[in-house]
């Protein structure tokens, strides 16, 4: 167990007794839903019960279990994936508590233990995170809010140009779960190698974007694999996203494996269910939306809450709202589009 990351033996303990919950949940709504039709009951009180445990009390449950199960699977993964730095030669200096500098009573405290952390649980090791820890010593409390990048939106979180909307969401994505990397496109300088660019934040987010198209329209992935090369000009591939999603130090969250979901239309309110589960487990979401012919347009969701899913739009960098009753009637109004055609979220 680090002073800094988790009690592995206990998260996996905990992993264990999620899914278990997970699939008593799913055995709880079939139970009841055999119930509500077990006996003869007829009459306007009976549909009324009926419609509305198929369209929201069950769904509701659906949800619930299928929420529980991510996050068991969240907790598992990042388990083992702590496990399997602190195993490896150098796992001595990896798994080693970080000295922050700043004292306990310092009001940054708080803030800046709970971004080694997040730091810590995407990849950033040894001396690399032992800087990161650095710097945001140096920061105060509002230069260290200023790199969420929840927060990193208008004209500097732009796509740079018509074909790197996907990029763009990978950039983003990237950022929400590698702070080290956010850190280096806000500011500048790059934990990893200790070295500071120059430029605006709107600088090196276009350049990342640009540099991210051309990694995942090119033959190799990030991790080196044969990938079937991709016009520049139609954008990004969505297998594309999710390769760069799935890869080591790319996009998503580590040691996570992402798969595209195409939406079905007869049954759009699957996909917002399957995002909302996604997000409210800590993943960023990837989503092509377009007209009726065709997709145009990505963007990220960041986050879900009271309903709803929260979308970075990277044609205007702005944060867009959308309720469930919006996606299931095409009026998410997503950079002006409105027809989701496919999402990329972790493989079940």
């Amino acid at each position: 167990m680090t002073v800094l990351g988790m009690d592995t033996v206990a998260g996996l303990a905990s992993a264990d007794q999620l899914e278990n919950g997970s699939r008593e949940i799913a055995a709880l709504a079939s139970r009841l839903e055999a119930l509500l039709h077990a006996f003869d009951w007829t009459g306007r009180d009976a549909e009324r019960v009926r419609d509305s445990w198929s369209t929201t009390e069950r769904p509701m449950l659906d949800r619930a279990s299928q929420f529980v199960a991510a996050l068991g699977a969240q907790i598992r993964q990042e388990a083992h994936a702590q496990d399997a730095a602190s195993d490896q030669t150098s796992g001595a200096a990896a798994a080693a508590p970080v000295a922050l500098t700043v004292a306990a009573a310092d009001p940054r405290a708080g803030q800046i233990g709970a971004l080694v952390q997040r730091a810590q649980a995407s990849g950033l090791r040894g001396e690399a995170l032992q800087r990161y820890a650095d710097r945001l010593g140096q920061l105060t409390p509002e230069r260290i809010a200023a790199l969420d990048p929840a927060r990193f939106r208008g004209a500097d979180a732009v796509q740079p140009d018509g074909t790197t909307c996907g990029s763009s969401s990978l950039v983003m994505s990237r950022m929400v779960n590698n702070p080290g990397y956010a850190m280096s496109v806000l500011t500048g300088y790059d934990p990893v190698t200790g070295q500071t660019t120059g430029g605006t934040p709107r600088d090196r987010f276009a350049a990342e974007s640009l540099a991210m198209h051309e990694r995942t329209n090119a033959w190799n992935d990030r991790d080196g694999n044969f990938n079937p090369a991709w016009p520049m000009g139609l954008g990004t591939h969505p297998n594309d996203v999710a390769r760069e999603m799935s890869a080591g130090g790319g996009s998503g969250v580590p040691g996570t494996t992402y798969e595209v979901d195409f939406v079905r239309l007869d049954d759009r309110g699957a996909s917002f269910d399957s995002m909302s589960s996604a997000a409210q487990a800590g993943h960023t979401v990837p989503v092509f939306v377009g007209s009726p012919g065709l997709p145009r347009h990505v963007v990220l969701v960041t986050g879900a809450e009271s309903g709803a899913l929260t979308f970075y739009e990277p044609g205007e960098g702005r944060t867009v709202t959308v309720t469930r009753e919006q996606w299931l009637n095409d009026s998410s109004h997503l950079g002006g589009w409105d027809q989701p055609w496919a999402i990329v979220v972790p493989r079940r």
